[in-house]
């Protein structure tokens, strides 16, 4: 978690409640977009000079190409703005060194060393600041592969998927490197102009701390609060300093997470432009991992790089237009909100909330994947209900009831229909929200069990020996390290970690709706960036004096746009039979664990569906 030593904390009120922004990848990489020498590199576009190795001789030759006479910051910001983003971070110096703006620090940058000679950051800003968006700016601290003195961690760190971090082609004697050199003459340096140049700046975006020491990342803490007490600055300022967290890229969490949190994510494969990506996610993806990050309480923050022109990619136009229509109408379920005061997710969609504030009342708005046919049930809403309403009835009624000590909420959707994806029900509530914490059966007496809301306990287990693994470093593509260890723990994204040893059991108590058979499923994941899914576990679920034993396989492996961190899989188990309804407990054991490349089992959840009688 995040640490943050300086005098004053910058206020992070307005980043929880815009939600939504919009990060820019630009840069002279974008001219190559993923190729040269006739080959097509099979990683993202920015990365291309470290990937095929271009001496800073050659890879200079690409400034003198760069006349983006397409770039219009006007048309940028206001697609941004009618997508419902409120803020912007434009990449203003990436890994390459070269800079995005005027700088007096190091003439590698786009007015001096282009046809160009404009500075797309001043008109970026002023256009931000005319329509309304806040500003934020990414820079590579570290990693600088002009520089002859740039971040280089060297031959003993992991490689990024074969790629070396900093440039040991122009410069291989990594060990000579003095990096405090860069930092002083060109990193400090380049972070003061940027905050002292271009007016407001709300947030500082740094990336892949592999050779700052704490003593660096405090510097520039606080540089950017002594120039901009406002500003905010991601956690990947490195060694645990920051106003709010970084997830790895496009590491959407699986469950609600603890603190302030951003995921930066993209709309294809890549955040630099890349002429051969045409994997692009739909309008309809981008919103359901928006809707989804919401209801977790962290922001979205949508890549789009532009072409070497300057324009924007059609396809990331269309998603951006199709995003904007659903929030003209939405928007208020999204922006100021907090996630989900629930304690388990549902499969039927996503509920954020909104506290008594300005008016009266607090609100819920539950957000559909697919409207209800009939009549809908949601157990835990302590509070009276004042009114439900949809876009396309402003009055559904409802009903409020007791059972089995739980507060049910039934709301008829019969003869509702609506034509817009996901849509919303506004619950309007007395007083300030009151929900249940427990765990309850939700619409279809459906019971989530998430890793977030069980305790380990642990036993003496004589079924399988622990794994005997050695501590190891799994590198992410952001310069994030995860190491392996021995005891399980929750992860920043809401699933069990180093769950290791059948030694450990994990329990939840809930309440169950009635008896009868229940259907169990498993989700697990690769809790690693790049690893595929593997299973193979054998576990065993007891609910009082009722059990069943698996073996976890991948019944059916997510492909959706939310698992490109990770793989996910859901494992079924068949059914077990619960006895009697009201507080239950359920166990989950670990009979034994893979080693598959060390991970353990990773678990989100267990699922328990009644059967109808």
């Amino acid at each position: 978690m995040m640490t943050n030593s300086q005098s004053k904390s910058a206020d992070t009120a307005w980043f929880q409640e815009a939600r939504f922004g919009l990060f820019i990848h630009w840069g002279i990489y974008a001219i190559p977009g993923g190729e040269w020498n006739g080959e097509t590199m099979d990683y993202i576009g920015e990365w291309i000079q470290s990937k095929f190795r271009i001496p800073n001789h050659d890879y200079e030759q690409l400034a003198l190409q760069f006349n983006p006479t397409s770039f219009n910051a006007e048309e940028w910001v206001l697609l941004a703005k009618s997508a419902g983003m409120r803020y912007v971070v434009f990449t203003a110096k990436h890994h390459d060194g070269f800079a995005l703006y005027g700088s007096k620090v190091d003439s590698y940058n786009i007015v001096d060393a282009t046809p160009f000679r404009r500075d797309p950051l001043a008109e970026l800003a002023e256009t931000c600041a005319k329509h309304g968006l806040r500003l934020g700016l990414y820079y590579s601290q570290d990693l600088d592969w002009h520089h002859p003195e740039g971040g280089d961690p060297g031959p003993a760190q992991v490689k990024n998927y074969g790629m070396s971090w900093g440039n040991d082609w122009d410069f291989p004697d990594t060990a000579a490197k003095n990096f405090g050199r860069y930092f002083n003459e060109k990193s400090l340096p380049q972070v003061k102009e940027l905050l002292t140049n271009y007016g407001p700046i709300s947030l500082m975006w740094f990336d892949c701390p592999m050779n700052l020491d704490a003593e660096d990342s405090h510097k520039l803490m606080k540089v950017v609060h002594d120039l901009q007490p406002d500003c905010l600055v991601n956690s990947r300022v490195g060694n645990g300093y920051g106003d709010f967290l970084s997830m790895g890229d496009n590491q959407v969490p699986v469950n609600k997470v603890k603190g302030i949190w951003e995921c930066a994510a993209t709309l294809n494969d890549t955040w630099g432009f890349k002429y051969s990506d045409h994997n692009w996610k739909s309008g309809l993806d981008t919103l359901a991992i928006l809707i989804g990050l919401a209801s977790r309480g962290v922001n979205y923050l949508l890549n789009i790089g532009p072409q070497p022109d300057g324009a924007f990619p059609q396809p990331s136009i269309d998603a951006l237009t199709f995003l904007g229509r659903w929030m003209e109408a939405n928007s208020e379920a999204i922006h100021g909100t907090q996630e989900s005061p629930f304690a388990s997710e549902f499969s039927w969609g996503w509920i954020t909330a909104k506290a008594a504030g300005s008016t009266p009342g607090s609100r819920l708005y539950l957000i559909f994947k697919t409207l209800p046919e009939g009549n809908f049930v949601l157990r835990g809403v302590r509070n009276r209900v004042l009114s439900a309403s949809t876009q396309q009835s402003p009055s559904h009624s409802f009903s409020q009831s007791q059972e089995q000590g739980c507060c049910v909420l039934n709301i008829d959707f019969a003869g509702a229909s609506s034509v817009e994806p996901f849509p919303v029900l506004l619950l309007h509530l007395e007083g300030e929200l009151d929900i249940d914490p427990r765990l309850l059966a939700q619409h279809g007496d459906e019971i989530n069990l998430p890793s977030g809301q069980g305790s380990f306990v642990k036993v003496e287990s004589d079924t399988s020996p622990a794994l005997n693994l050695q501590a190891a470093d799994f590198v992410g593509p952001a310069g994030e390290i995860t190491r392996v260890e021995s005891e399980p723990s929750l992860s920043d994204s809401g699933f069990i970690i180093n769950w290791l040893s059948p030694n450990y059991e994990m329990q939840w108590e809930f309440i169950a709706p009635a008896p009868g058979e229940y259907e169990v499923e498993i989700m697990t994941c690769s809790p690693h960036h790049g690893l595929p899914w593997e299973g193979g576990h054998r576990v065993r679920l007891e609910i009082e004096d009722q059990a069943i034993n698996a073996t976890l396989e991948a019944d059916e492996l997510l492909q959706t746009p939310d698992a490109i961190y990770y793989a996910k899989a859901i494992s079924s188990l068949g059914s077990i039979r619960i006895n009697a309804s009201g507080s239950q407990r359920a166990t989950l054991k670990a009979l034994s664990i893979q080693e598959n490349q060390g991970v353990g089992l990773s678990l989100v959840h267990i699922k328990l569906r009644r059967i109808p009688d």
